[in-house]
């Protein structure tokens, strides 16, 4: 009976062994040598043909996909195998260490017994760690059998040493890069073939070959790889990658990476796609390094990347010296060479979470000596790449990790760098883009819940962060830096030319206007609610113990008067407003509450209570600011129109508005027009809204649409059946006197039921409606300019 108690192996590593040897037999045949050849653990060169016998190479080599799945298939099987029995040895071996230590200290022992069941003890519990150890392996070696051999499952293979010496064997039995482990070429050599590239042919046509660019570029498709599957980079890759751009500053007589990409555009001959090709390559690869998700990071990345990202510390003198403005000009210049590189990056690929951070909170903080409008260009580029990782864009939104941890900034941003001060500037600045690349900060939050878990977004991340945006809303100074940014904006030309002055930031930057329409958009059910419209029963903005969001009235305001801040964009989310309010009737015909109408009527008095404070504080004559206003609501049924066409709404709205439509651009009015639709006001929105639901009864009763016909020759615009519908413009129902016969069918319609309800007629159930909606409408606008 053994003293040692522990758990029996059942696996025969001898055995085990035999099975892997038959793969290498295996592997021998197909690829065209005796069975007896090591063609899996003995090098047989370096590219797939080397591997081939004579007798097949040209036939492989003309279906190489189809033979280096089967040589694959067995390097795989091999090295599971191999694995598995150097597992089982390793197990083996530490149980009979275990049993000669415990043997060998319990001889030497003349204690009780007591005392030896404690000795036992120490070596049962370390039998029984070696098991768990031996059982994590095991399960180890069954995902990679699971898995088949994938790329990174057959390099990790090879990097444990399961192919004997022949590390290499994945790639030279497939001839596809992504199997080449990175020794197979020093960090250097490769460094120095880039340097030499746009000068000599020769290290041009090593870095096109597999062990140059390609195994830089497969590099990039492990990380995403990684990065998609919870994964990370081997500490070798990584270790190359670094030694990679070090050596820019180690092996030439630039002064660092970022010296030799100033240079690199001019240098040399190089043919102009070959170039681009190699920024981009270069300017991936340090993304990827950066990416602390496939174990990179910002500490890994050359000393002058860091430094150019990081900025300078903030100047505390009177003024600035000859010495201070030397230091500033080379980091600028190092910044800027820093952008053009990134630049160049693919569109998919992101830095990591305190590169990105630290990219952004340098633009913020950087005024380039007064004359911001100088960078613009390298600026934008730098906060395009930097928004690319949501989790950076968060921390600079609220100063926290996606965690909750309060983030500790670079050191040259500790104590200057808060939310309200990175949004002041980089909201405030007149982008070229017009706001196309720091609308990044917030387009992240409405991603959809797949595309949001793909890119590394937990759970609840966008709600929190939405809710941390709102309350800076709160913010009466940022607010008033963000609606009065000292710009000025000119629109037309000639004789109609305008201009604005001390516009706000979203008008300014018309993009941004966009993502915020689209955030409203987004949250609509939040700024919609009917919670804390009322003065004396305010809700703070924040989440409920059931996550619900709330915003206060305030916030949803301050936020809503930046998202018309563009003409264009107004117009948008007004009709996205008014096409809820469609939609919400339509839906009024299935479910009779009359709080059907409550949400959009909030969200309507929202948008035209901020369409009426925006005019107002812009510094323009009354006249200019009310035209302004009413060429965005009159806009608001033909985008409405548009909209419902092209978004996935339900059938019925769409063909609705397929019609207005239709009626627009076939009288000319179409999306430019300037007077479609008159400034809502009660009476407008009752006749609107009363069509609409006569429209709603006519799809459930098309028989109506006769009765209409009858009585109003020629209002009915002709189609078939449930095509045949009424104007939705009021100014299409007027009597000749003025009146309108929207109302005279209504009080024609009034006794019929209201589809959904078993008692209430449709005039009742209208009217409710319309009650609701204009009640809930005017706790708005009832609070004039408030």
């Amino acid at each position: 009976m053994s003293l040692l108690k522990y758990t029996e192996c059942e696996f025969d590593s001898t055995k085990i062994t035999e099975a892997r040897d038959e793969f290498e037999g295996l592997h021998a045949k197909i690829a065209g040598r005796s069975e007896g050849y090591k063609s899996i653990t003995s090098p047989a060169g370096d590219e797939f043909s080397d591997l081939l016998g004579d007798g097949i190479k040209e036939i492989a080599t003309e279906n190489q996909r189809a033979w280096s799945s089967s040589l694959l298939a067995c390097v795989h099987a091999y090295g599971v195998l191999d694995k598995a029995a150097t597992d089982t040895d390793w197990y083996t071996d530490k149980i009979t260490d275990i049993k000669a230590r415990l043997r060998t200290e319990i001889n030497s022992q003349q204690e009780e017994s007591s005392a030896l069941r404690g000795i036992r003890m120490v070596y049962d519990n370390e039998a029984r760690s070696a098991w768990t150890k031996f059982v994590q392996r095991c399960e180890e070696t069954e995902d990679i059998l699971q898995d088949g051999p994938l790329p990174h499952r057959v390099r990790q293979l090879a990097e444990g040493g399961y192919f004997g010496r022949n590390e290499q064997v994945g790639y030279q039995s497939s001839g596809d890069v992504d199997y080449m482990l990175v020794s197979a070429i020093s960090p250097e050599l490769l460094a120095r073939w880039v340097l030499s590239a746009p000068t000599s042919e020769h290290d041009l046509e090593k870095l096109e070959e597999d062990f140059g660019l390609p195994l830089l570029q497969s590099l990039v498709r492990r990380a995403q790889y990684a990065e998609e599957n919870g994964l990370q980079l081997s500490e070798a890759e990584l270790q190359f990658q670094e030694d990679f751009y070090a050596a820019f500053g180690e092996i030439s007589t630039y002064d660092g990476f970022l010296d030799f990409t100033k240079k690199f555009e001019d240098r040399g001959e190089l043919d102009a796609g070959k170039r681009e090709e190699i920024q981009r390559t270069l300017a991936n690869g340090l993304l990827v390094l950066s990416n602390e998700t496939v174990g990179g990071g910002m500490s890994r990345l050359p000393s002058d990347v860091q430094e150019a990202a990081a900025g300078r510390k903030e100047f505390t003198g009177l003024f600035w010296g000859v010495n201070d403005t030397k230091e500033w000009k080379a980091w600028s210049d190092d910044f800027t060479a820093l952008a053009d590189l990134l630049d160049h990056a693919g569109p998919g690929m992101k830095g990591g979470t305190e590169f990105s951070t630290t990219l952004l909170g340098t633009v913020a903080l950087d005024d380039n000596q007064g004359a911001k409008h100088l960078v613009a260009e390298r600026d934008q580029t730098i906060i395009d790449v930097a928004t690319r990782n949501p989790e950076a864009s968060n921390i600079i939104l609220t100063g926290k990790d996606f965690e909750g941890n309060t983030y500790e900034h670079h050191e040259h941003h500790q104590g200057r760098l808060t939310p309200e001060v990175a949004l002041e500037a980089l909201y405030t600045n007149k982008w070229e883009d017009g706001g196309k690349a720091v609308r990044g900060l917030t387009d992240w939050i409405t991603l959809e819940d797949g595309v949001a878990e793909a890119r590394g977004i937990p759970e609840g991340a966008q709600d929190k962060a939405m809710v941390e945006f709102m309350k800076l809303m709160e913010n009466e100074n940022l607010v008033e830096a963000l609606g009065q940014t000292k710009h000025s904006v000119q629109y037309g030309e000639g004789d109609d030319r305008v201009e604005w002055r001390n516009v706000s930031a979203t008008q300014l930057n018309p993009d941004l206007a966009d993502g915020f329409a689209d955030l409203f958009i987004s949250y609509s059910d939040t700024f919609g609610h009917t919670a804390g419209l009322d003065p004396h029963k305010p809700v703070e903005t924040g989440m409920n113990d059931n996550d619900d969001l709330r915003f206060s009235k305030d916030a949803r305001l301050a936020f809503t008067q930046l998202a018309v801040g563009d003409p264009e964009t107004a117009g948008r989310l007004y009709g996205e407003v008014r096409a809820m309010s469609v939609a919400a009737m339509y839906g009024y015909t299935e479910d009779t509450n009359a709080e059907a109408g409550a949400r959009t009527g909030v969200l309507t008095g929202l948008v035209e209570q901020a369409l009426i404070n925006e005019a107002e504080n812009r510094q323009e004559n009354d006249e200019e600011a009310a035209a302004r206003a009413a060429k965005a609501k009159s806009r608001a049924l033909d985008l409405a129109a548009a909209l419902m066409v092209d978004a996935k709404t339900p059938n019925v709205v769409a063909t609705a508005f397929k019609h207005v439509v239709e009626d627009a651009w076939s009288d000319g009015k179409g999306a430019n027009a300037t007077s479609h639709v008159p400034i809502s006001n009660e009476a407008y929105e009752k006749e609107f809204m009363t069509s609409i639901a006569i429209q709603a009864l006519v799809e459930q009763d098309p028989s109506v649409m006769d009765r209409i016909e009858d009585k109003y020759p020629g209002k009915v615009v002709e189609g078939s059946g449930s095509e045949r519908r009424i104007p939705f413009d009021p100014d299409d129902w007027k009597h000749p006197d003025g009146g309108s016969i929207v109302d005279d069918v209504l009080a024609e319609m009034g006794d019929q039921t209201w589809p959904g309800s078993d008692h209430r007629t449709a005039g009742e159930a209208v009217n409710t409606y319309i009650d609701t909606f204009n009640t809930r409408r005017g706790q708005w606008l009832d609070r004039g300019n408030g």
